[in-house]
């Protein structure tokens, strides 16, 4: 049940983080930027508000776009280098686990051989992917297919409340003054 009210809640406590950690550049455009707006015309007081919060979110997604452009090409250049660099990996590692073998044959008399190893797990493997019926591979393809469903179904949730908690910050923002003044008189209303 926690579990559940946390999971709705959710959006409107990120809405919150989002909309605090905001202030700030929202109070520099609507106190410094903004703040002769208005002041000859009245008309033009209506707007001093909304864009002091359009000017704040395009700086706040400005920066978001900045940071996935700086990340996300690192993050593929380094699986590239990853998928390059594999066949170098496979071998130091099979040199380290046949200089392995060779200290165990060396000092523990062992008879250890690499390569009769890398033969029996291809075996194994073999036989074991033959011996795999319908059966079994519709469950494991049932399996996946679970799995797969889930990530989407957990990715399309954060998605949504990434978004919810966005409209519920511009909300808290737009609305400050008012949602301060509810506090003020709930709290002189239910506490001593």
């Amino acid at each position: 049940i926690l579990g559940n009210i946390l999971s709705i809640l959710s959006p409107f406590f990120l809405g919150f983080m989002i909309a605090y950690i905001l202030n700030f550049p929202y109070k520099f455009f609507y106190g410094k930027a903004f703040k002769k707006m208005g002041s000859k015309h009245k008309i033009w007081l209506n707007f001093k508000k909304p864009l002091s919060v359009i000017c704040t979110y395009i700086i706040f997604f400005a920066v978001i776009a900045a940071l996935i452009g700086i990340v996300v090409p690192q993050i593929a250049a380094n699986l590239s280098t990853l998928y390059e660099n594999m066949p170098k990996y496979m071998q130091t590692g099979y040199n380290y686990i046949d200089q392995l073998f060779k200290f165990l044959n060396t000092h523990l008399h062992t008879n250890f051989s690499l390569d009769a190893t890398v033969t029996e797990l291809q075996t194994r493997l073999t036989k074991f992917l033959m011996s795999l019926d319908f059966t079994t591979t519709a469950d494991a393809t049932k399996n996946v297919l679970g799995i797969v469903g889930n990530i989407l179904t957990n990715t399309a949730s954060g998605l949504y409340n990434f978004l919810m908690a966005i409209i519920i910050s511009i909300y808290f923002l737009a609305s400050k003054d008012q949602l301060c003044r509810l506090v003020k008189r709930l709290a002189v209303a239910f506490i001593p």
